[in-house]
């Protein structure tokens, strides 16, 4: 939703995204994809990993909790 807005608020006043100025957001939405902005996000193969991961653990009897750093990854779009 943010990143419609500011992408309305700069087509608004006449800035041209990629050209005058470059715009990147967090997260990969179906909202910047569709606007073709480019993202920090996540990969997906290693989130569902560490998920895996965490509920086999789990099941085995493994009751600590876990802290998992993941990785940003930059998705390019036009957009910067």
């Amino acid at each position: 939703f943010l990143t419609a807005q500011t992408v309305n608020f700069l087509r608004s006043r006449g800035i041209a995204i990629g050209e005058d100025i470059g715009l990147v957001a967090y997260d990969d939405s179906l909202i910047a994809q569709a606007l073709g902005i480019t993202v920090v996000g996540h990969n997906e193969e290693q989130i569902i990993a560490e998920i895996q991961g965490m509920m086999e653990r789990a099941i085995a009897g493994n009751k600590t909790r876990e802290h998992i750093e993941l990785d940003p990854v930059l998705i390019e779009r036009g957009s910067a």
